[in-house]
């Protein structure tokens, strides 16, 4: 019985292996909808994201397009990690900005934040001056973050932020409500001014005896912006005290004399300006000078006549 079913299945092997079978297969068109763009959605809980200058949780590309986002982390927060779908991209973002490889597919963009350090120590002005192609810009929006302020740049292009803590910050520049320009720096406190630039982040140290910084600010084209000058600002010149008693202004035992600029006291020995005398005195002097050139006269007259 077994000898048959082995028999059986080698004669099915070499009828198989004899027969010719012949397919005939006709023109295969096959079709595939390639969509024109993509969708990129935002999961961000602490920070907001920008495409081409405007805020958004969700941007419709075009199909291998390489657009740049700004990922900016919202005040008194700080981002820890940035993910692509689902791959680590953190360390790839440049002072905010990650421009994306040609998109093919849709996509999805994780944000994630933890709470910024509580400031801490001496805190600085921060100022500056907006420029565009070499001129001055005026009517720009400028917020300051981690703790937001905002300042709108004057007819010189100047702003100004008072109290401002040592580290990392960001300066937003917005001009109609869209972002023209974006930076990120981290103020450190030093005995010098000094402006550097590592991975896409600048370092401002200032001088820990001044008031502040200056800097200037240049919008580029592509929505970015570049730190090229810092400077320190120097602290106001203090009013010198009036003097008078022991050197305050005095209320009793010694009169304060007038104060001039920056409070310095004038002189008690100035000369006086318009002073008048007795008009009576004036005319006896006149009287007294008439009578003696009269009696220089009466002599003169008199010798010549006895020569």
């Amino acid at each position: 019985m077994r000898l048959k079913k082995i028999m059986t299945v080698l004669l099915l092997f070499f009828f198989l292996c004899s027969t010719h079978v012949t397919a005939f297969a006709g023109d295969i068109t096959i079709t595939a909808n390639v969509p024109g763009s993509h969708t990129i959605t935002v999961d961000a809980d602490g920070a907001e994201v920008f495409c081409d200058g405007a805020a958004g949780s969700s941007f419709t590309v075009e199909r291998l397009s390489g657009p740049k986002l700004l990922i900016r982390a919202e005040s008194g927060r700080e981002i820890t990690e940035i993910l692509l779908n689902g791959e680590n991209i953190t360390k790839q973002i440049r002072g905010g900005y990650y421009t994306l490889e040609p998109v093919y597919e849709d996509q999805i963009l994780t944000v994630v934040t933890a709470g910024a350090p509580a400031a801490q120590g001496k805190t600085y002005t921060v100022q500056g001056t907006v420029m565009r192609n070499g001129q001055s810009v005026n009517g720009i929006t400028m917020e300051l973050r981690s703790t937001l302020k905002t300042n709108v740049t004057d007819a010189n292009g100047r702003f100004s932020f008072a109290d401002v803590e040592c580290g990392k910050h960001s300066l937003t520049a917005l001009k109609n409500g869209e972002i023209v320009g974006y930076v990120e720096f981290i103020l450190l406190e030093g005995n010098q001014v000094d402006l550097s630039l590592t991975d896409g982040v600048y370092t401002v140290n200032t001088n820990q005896n001044a008031i502040g910084i200056d800097l200037v600010l240049t919008l580029e084209s592509d929505d970015t912006m570049r730190m090229t000058e810092a400077k320190e600002v120097s602290d106001a010149p203090k009013k010198e005290p009036a003097s008078g008693g022991n050197g305050s202004n005095s209320g009793s035992g010694g009169s304060q004399t007038g104060g001039g600029k920056n409070g310095s006291s004038a002189s008690a020995t100035s000369p006086k300006t318009g002073d008048t005398a007795d008009p009576m005195m004036w005319f006896a002097a006149l009287l007294i000078s008439g009578a003696v050139v009269q009696q220089a006269v009466f002599i003169f007259d008199r010798k010549k006549k006895q020569q």
